[in-house]
């Protein structure tokens, strides 16, 4: 969830961002300077934040919830100010810290699930992030048009990057949570399987073996045209078993 989110809120920006610089009186050529420094900058800090995170000088939850906050902070208070230098501030905001969630994906992936189930959440990860990518830009430009201006466009921006990293703080609560109900479950299902194995064993052991074993003896006759029988001399172990036709044990 926190991974949707994000991407929804950070590919907005490549509708919203160029848009808005023109829109308060900037040429093309400096909204090409202002991408081209996002690129820039997010092809030094997917690396960077990836060897960071190893130095364990913070735990990878924290930095990603320290992306989120700050990137979601910096949409929200991006159209209070027109001026080109905070629009090139914001492009090294948006091509630095989103940055941290795309190379620290699998590793807080590995923090969440078990090596063995990587794959398929990683699968899974990757359909709920692509519905994001197809709805980010849309969507801002779509608030663009019903309120015909950028400003709401970059708040809800914020919001989604910012409630992607209240998503992960929150994280070990819907571990919390989710442990409960499944020992609940489980705990149910247990007591359900011990009181069905009970009846069962009531009902096939109902009666004795000794019992079953003196009715055999009782037996007084089986026809040999349908039935093979085995005697001993011991009488107290005899039995009698039904085979096919014509076969002997």
């Amino acid at each position: 969830m926190a991974f949707s989110l994000n991407i929804l809120g950070y590919g907005g920006n490549f509708t919203a961002f160029p848009s808005y610089i023109v829109e308060v009186g900037y040429q093309k050529d400096e909204v090409a300077v202002a991408m081209s420094i996002i690129g820039a900058t997010e092809v030094i800090a997917r690396p960077f934040f990836g060897w960071f995170a190893d130095l364990k000088w913070l735990s990878v939850k924290h930095i990603l919830i320290f992306s989120a906050i700050t990137s979601g902070l910096a949409a929200i208070l991006l159209p209070l100010w027109d001026s080109y230098e905070i629009m090139l501030v914001y492009a090294v905001v948006v091509g630095t810290f989103p940055g941290a969630f795309w190379s620290l994906m699998a590793v807080a992936m590995l923090e969440s699930v078990t090596l063995d189930k990587l794959t398929r959440a990683m699968g899974l990860l990757s359909l709920f992030m692509a519905f994001g990518i197809v709805l980010s830009q849309p969507l801002a430009g779509w608030v663009k048009d019903v309120t015909g201006s950028w400003d709401l466009s970059f708040r809800i921006i914020g919001m989604f990057v910012s409630v992607a990293g209240l998503v992960v703080l929150a994280e070990p609560i819907f571990h919390r949570v989710w442990n409960r109900n499944m020992a609940d479950s489980f705990r149910r299902n247990e007591e359900l399987g011990h009181g069905v194995a009970e009846q069962c064993f009531e009902i096939t052991f109902e009666q004795p073996m000794e019992n079953d074993r003196d009715a055999m003896k009782n037996v007084d006759l089986v026809s040999s045209s349908s039935f093979g029988e085995l005697t001993q001399k011991d009488t107290d172990s005899v039995f009698i078993i039904p085979t096919s036709k014509s076969t002997y044990l």
